[in-house]
């Protein structure tokens, strides 16, 4: 059987010679074409990577079309590309994040976004939430014994247990109801850079538990 007559029969330690920068390189250099032409590209990866950069730096609403739409056709390749490129960039990849997130309606979208997939993967999060807490017990122990502090101390001698404790119970009636996770939540975070409010009955609240935690202890009224 004859060969295609594309075949190039050098290894990739062979040498060529680019015809854009007119470098004699290894054919490691090069890209292959697609089938049938089986042979190496005459221009070399670095000047097919400067060429193709400088086309889309030209045309960036033609380029941001095309990579919309190779994103919708190829999803999974999309998020493995993005993983590995965020992985070899992280300082890179965090200060792009930081500089979208700067701005108050891309910290909503996020919020919305983050807060949609929570409720599309409740069960999801309790499995990883129960490994967490499998592969963590001595650190969620501290937690939960710093809290425990942090509302004794936080807690007035003219607060009213009973009515404390009704927040409690009502949250738990809400969650056998639901079958969802709700939790009491300080409206006044109890601990905070900038203010501790205090453990007592005009503070508390019933909320989600993926509210809670959206929540955090950076947002409450009248905040500065």
């Amino acid at each position: 059987m004859r060969p295609h007559k594309y075949v190039n029969f050098g290894n990739e330690d062979s040498m060529k010679i680019c015809t854009k920068c007119g470098i004699d390189k290894p054919l490691s250099e090069f890209y292959k074409q697609s089938p049938p032409r089986l042979d190496w590209l005459t221009v070399c990866k670095a000047c097919v990577i400067a060429r193709t950069n400088a086309r889309q730096r030209a045309r960036p609403t033609e380029t941001a079309a095309y990579a919309r739409k190779w994103r919708a056709k190829n999803p999974k390749r999309s998020v493995a590309a993005t993983m590995k490129w965020r992985a070899a960039n992280q300082d890179k990849a965090k200060a792009i994040q930081d500089a979208w997130l700067a701005s108050p309606s891309n910290k909503e979208r996020r919020r919305e976004t983050v807060r949609k997939w929570k409720n599309k993967n409740i069960d999801r999060i309790k499995a990883l939430r129960a490994v967490w807490l499998k592969n963590n017990s001595a650190k969620c122990a501290s937690q939960c014994a710093a809290r425990a502090a942090s509302k004794l101390l936080a807690t007035p001698r003219w607060a009213r247990p009973e009515d404390i404790r009704g927040f409690y119970e009502d949250a738990a009636e809400k969650s056998a109801a639901t079958g969802q996770s709700w939790c009491v939540d300080h409206i006044v975070p109890l601990r905070s850079k900038l203010v501790c409010g205090l453990h007592v009955e005009s503070n508390l609240r019933v909320i989600s538990a993926t509210e809670n935690s959206q929540k955090g202890n950076r947002v409450w009224p009248q905040m500065p």
